[in-house]
Order: C-alpha cells, then structure tokens, then sequence
C-alpha cells in the first residue's frame, strides 16, 4: 500500500522525535488523515526488524478494524480479546483494547507501542506507560486537548491540517450548523468505561427537548 505524503511526512517527524530522546511523541492528526495506515506502516517497519509492536484501541469494537488494515498490509498480527480466533502470542505485531489490557494481570512485552485515541487517556493507559517508562510510546489523536495529556506525552507532531487536507483535496468541505445552547443546569453525569464522565444520555435527551431543540 502506497502512502500518501502526509502519511509519509508524519512517519518523518515520529522518526526525528524518538531519535532525539522523545520516546513519548503524540501524532495530532485529523480524522479521515489515515493514522491507522500510518500505524500499520510503523508497525511494519519495526517488526520487519524482529521487534515486537502493540497496538491499542481505545474499544473493543474498534479492534477489527484495525485489524484488517493491518491485514492490508500483509502483517502477522494477533488479538488479544477473549478467545478471539486470531489470538496468536507469537506474532510480532498484537492488537488490543485497552479495556482487555486493563483486566490483564500480565501486561504483554512489546518494544514499542502505538496508542490510539490518546485522548480518552484511560488509567490503564498511564499504568502502562509507568510501568515500561523506558520503552517508546506513540499517541494517535485528532483532538489532543484532554487535559494531562503534556505530563506522558513529550512531543506534538502536526504534519497537516484539516484545512489543508481540504485543500488538497483528501477531505471534503464541511459545511458548519449550530443552534443555542440547552440549558444543562441539573443533568446529571454517567461513568464511562475508560475512566472518565460525560452527560447521562437519557438526562442529555430528556433536557434537550424539554429546552426546545428537538
């Protein structure tokens, strides 16, 4: 699979930065960018040089999708989900959830790992990262902004943007709507698997139309 430049420019700026020391570099990238492609492409190189590489997910639904643009690339991949039927230890390239990693009590050995959606940076996320602190890490996010992402993450990387995309034609132009806001005094918050909160769904709902907006 033949990259595209913003893909091979963003493999560039990830090589500089762990060359330099930053083991902990995080690639902002828009969505529709191609960071699962990027991240196959790493996972390539370095298992082609005998070292073992772990990809997480940050849901499980998302495992299979990875997967199969791993598949893309000709990798020997394995799962690490239940009895998944492409569970294989031996490969050199694994994939998993964080929410699998987070229930293991022996987290697997890998020489570098690639962390998606970095942005809902989960508990497990941050044991790992203490745990092999010598070890590279690579973040995957399209919105970098949740807060205490600087404390594990050394380096930002952008190799383009959303509007240059555009430009180029990659993605297409978006058309922006916005109404008022509803009035959320009251709603109450849910829990979320990897750690954090957001608006109870049904409170969310019930507040919206009582507002007005639906």
């Amino acid at each position: 699979m033949k990259l595209r430049e913003h893909q091979e420019l963003s493999i560039q700026m990830l090589r500089q930065s762990l060359s330099k020391g930053l083991n902990r570099p995080l690639l902002a990238a828009p969505t529709g960018f191609g960071k699962t492609v990027v991240a196959a492409q790493i996972a390539k190189q370095a298992s082609d040089k005998g070292k073992r590489v772990l990809f997480v997910c940050d849901r499980i639904k998302l495992v299979q999708q990875t997967l199969a643009t791993f598949d893309a690339f000709g990798l020997d991949v394995g799962v690490m989900q239940g009895n998944h039927e492409r569970t294989n230890y031996s490969a050199k390239v694994q994939i998993a959830s964080i929410q699998t990693l987070a229930r293991k009590q022996h987290l697997p050995i890998f020489d570098i790992c690639i962390m998606d959606e970095i942005h809902s940076l989960h508990k497990a996320h941050k044991h790992m990262m203490d745990v092999f602190n010598n070890l590279p890490f690579i973040g995957l996010s399209a919105t970098p902004y949740s807060k205490g992402l600087g404390k594990y993450f050394n380096d930002l990387l952008v190799p383009i943007t959303t509007e240059q995309l555009i430009d180029k034609g990659y993605l297409c132009e978006v058309d922006y709507y916005g109404g008022r806001q509803a009035n959320l005094d009251g709603v109450k918050n849910k829990q979320l698997p990897t750690g954090g909160s957001d608006y109870d769904p049904q409170a969310l709902s019930d507040a919206t139309e009582k507002d007005g907006q639906l």
